[in-house]
């Protein structure tokens, strides 16, 4: 039996075999391995068809989404003759075009048999969001294990709270860090010349410094209790944002996606920030832009950040920030002599809008 699975089968089938990890198919695939079928020949005759992945780092559904021609051929074949070439992806996770360049591929070499040969020794990385070296030398089990340390992030690591690289990089990538935001509310930072981003990594998170206006650290840690010793930005960049969490009280990143149509490999949060300033996008949906310009645009002057306008100026005026909320009635009502939510930020003890999603959306949904 060790010997069927160790051994990839020969013959015609040779250029495709490198690709189908015999020992990992069996492993997944038991009743292959009882039967005593060589693992590659069971792909090709049976596994494909039956929706069978032929190794860890080839998903048959992910692959098929990007090539529909390929909906009744056998996919990993497909792959290798012409989805590599063009770019496309066995996997989610693996970037056939980065990882070619970042390891000097010659012509002729595929991506994926080279990944898959060389996955356990600790010297290559499937996306250029995975620095290998780094995850090694960080965490000393990992070092000195003989596994897959990308394999290990996704089905341990990340759910531990460890990085898959330097966090100042992570959160430089994300766009999340506002220098001039961040200067401006820490001059001391920028008097000391200081870098924003490093900074905040390794001092600013924990003196309860925001990275940006829409990114409460202290509210986000109390409410979602991310593991590890990560920033809260770290760990909304990672998991937090695509899982839906809030960066605040005030920034609904599932509603704006869906809002405003972005694909799923861009940042909501992100998005506004760069937009914000545009006066046509809101930041979640009980604030209705258009309903708050028309009815105080002569009050906003140059303001570019509308919400911002709300929040600095609306909100202690009792302007509504939308045609069903009579912010006025709502302070009458619900903001006295009734206790909020535990860990309901100060400023929501004085904003109605902010009140109602502390108490009602939020503090409802706990």
């Amino acid at each position: 039996m060790e010997g069927i699975c160790d051994t990839p089968a020969a013959g015609p089938r040779h250029d495709i075999a490198p690709v189908i990890d015999s020992v990992w198919y069996c492993s997944r695939y038991p009743d292959v391995a009882h039967a005593g079928i060589d693992p590659v020949a069971h792909y090709l005759d049976a596994g494909w068809r039956e929706g069978r992945w032929p190794s860890p780092v080839f998903d048959p559904e992910c692959y098929r989404a990007q090539a529909p021609e390929a909906a009744e051929e056998e996919p990993l074949g497909h792959y290798l003759s012409i989805g590599e070439a063009l770019g496309r992806r066995p996997i989610a996770w693996f970037d056939p075009r980065w990882y070619r360049a970042a390891q000097s591929l010659p012509d002729g070499t595929s991506s994926l048999a080279h990944y898959l040969a060389h996955r356990t020794d600790g010297t290559v990385s499937p996306n250029p969001d995975f620095d290998v070296r780094f995850y090694r030398e960080r965490y000393a089990d990992i070092g000195v294990a003989v596994i897959d340390p990308y394999e290990h992030f996704m089905l341990a690591g990340r759910t531990e709270g460890r990085l898959p690289r330097r966090e100042s990089d992570i959160l430089r990538g994300s766009g999340l860090v506002d220098p001039n935001y961040y200067f401006i509310n820490g001059p001391d930072v920028h008097e000391a010349g200081l870098d924003a981003v490093e900074h905040y990594t390794q001092r600013g998170w924990q003196e309860q410094r925001r990275p940006n206006p829409y990114f409460d650290g202290v509210w986000y840690r109390q409410r979602y209790a991310p593991p590890g010793t990560m920033s809260p930005l770290c760990h909304y960049v990672l998991d937090g944002e695509a899982q839906g969490f809030r960066p605040s009280l005030y920034f609904d990143p599932a509603w704006y996606r869906d809002a405003y149509g972005l694909p799923a490999a861009q940042s909501p949060l992100r998005h506004y920030l760069s937009h914000r300033a545009e006066r046509g996008v809101s930041p979640l949906p009980l604030f209705d832009i258009g309903f708050y310009k028309s009815r105080h645009g002569a009050e906003l002057g140059r303001a570019r950040d509308i919400f911002a306008h709300y929040l600095a100026v609306g909100a202690a005026r009792d302007l509504d920030p939308s045609p069903w909320f009579n912010a006025a009635a709502y302070r009458a009502a619900h903001m006295t002599g009734r206790p909020p939510p535990p860990n309901t930020p100060g400023e929501a003890l004085l904003n109605p809008l902010l009140h109602f999603l502390a108490t009602f959306v939020l503090g409802a949904a706990r």
